[in-house]
């Protein structure tokens, strides 16, 4: 049926080999298995040459790929900082009414704490400077967003939404008194919103956050970017990490794509207690490319990552 229809001559081959005389078949075939794995380590090796020629260390390569993403985010949020930078700066001397001043420390005590705080804490830039300008002011204000920060971290939620109050409260008064204040404050949450937090629901995110021991981090990794059963994770999604990344390291997501290639090839075709696997490559096949979604993946990752000619090889 196969020769009718035109498919596969493989049947035909297999006959040819079972007619030989006894024991010649078996060597034939022998032969051809008993060099199959070391041709299958042959091609691999040529395929990863394609994707990147680095042959980096292995232990490096983790901590790039996160400190790849976790600078693309602080990147990102700078760029918002920088645009609002101007009007922060023509805010800062804009002297706040008396009245407002007393009002506001009076009225509340947690900014007249953090105002005398950061009126010593030189973390702060405003250290010895008059009370009554828009700058003294948005100091108090970051102090309290910190100091929100540490109490929601240790629990003290109470304690937190104080802070937090105190915070918004400097906020209104200083959009009130200087309009450049509240421009500026506009341009970092449109930023925040549009631009940091859509990047950090992508892959970047996730991948910004797996530091620490390589091998450990490598694992996390490929879960993040290769995973076997993809739910949500697509070709557009890969390709616009990979570009990001490459904005900040040229070659960590080639280097990355091989090196985890490279780690499950020999996970595949690993030796077998009898001897050298002999199938293992149709299993790194089956690992990497086992459903549909995992193949576009994969392809999307390569290509984006070392080019078209690169995925031709596989």
């Amino acid at each position: 049926i196969a020769q009718v229809m035109g498919s596969s001559k493989l049947p035909s081959i297999q006959r040819y080999v079972e007619n030989q005389p006894r024991g010649e078949g078996a060597s034939i075939m022998g032969d051809f298995m008993a060099n199959r794995p070391k041709s299958n380590e042959t091609m691999m090796a040529n395929v990863l040459r394609n994707i990147s020629p680095n042959e980096t260390n292995t232990m490096t390569i983790p901590p790039r790929m996160a400190g790849a993403a976790e600078n693309a985010i602080e990147n990102a949020r700078n760029a918002g900082n920088a645009q609002a930078r101007p009007f922060y700066e023509a805010s800062k001397n804009v002297p706040v009414d008396n009245s407002t001043v007393v009002s506001l420390l009076l009225r509340n005590p947690k900014i007249e704490q953090a105002i005398s705080h950061v009126s010593k804490d030189p973390n702060y830039g405003v250290v010895n400077k008059p009370i009554g300008t828009v700058e003294v002011f948005d100091a108090g204000k970051k102090f309290l967003n910190d100091q929100y920060e540490s109490l929601s971290r240790e629990g003290k939620n109470n304690a937190a939404r104080l802070s937090g109050d105190a915070a918004k409260e400097i906020t209104s008064a200083m959009d009130t008194i200087s309009p450049e204040y509240g421009q500026a404050r506009q341009i970092v949450a449109n930023n925040i919103a549009n631009v940091v937090e859509p990047m950090k629901a992508t892959p970047i995110g996730p991948l910004a956050e797996t530091k620490g021991y390589a091998e450990k981090a490598a694992g996390a990794q490929r879960e993040i970017l290769m995973p076997n059963a993809p739910k949500a994770l697509n070709p557009s999604e890969i390709r616009k990490t990979v570009s990001i990344l490459r904005d900040q390291d040229p070659t960590i997501a080639a280097d990355w794509t091989r090196q985890n290639l490279n780690s499950i090839f020999k996970e595949s075709t690993q030796n077998l207690q009898s001897g050298q696997n002999q199938f293992g490559g149709a299993k790194f096949a089956r690992d990497i490319v086992g459903n549909k979604d995992q193949k576009a993946n994969l392809q999307a990752l390569v290509e984006e990552s070392s080019g078209k000619d690169a995925w031709k090889g596989f």
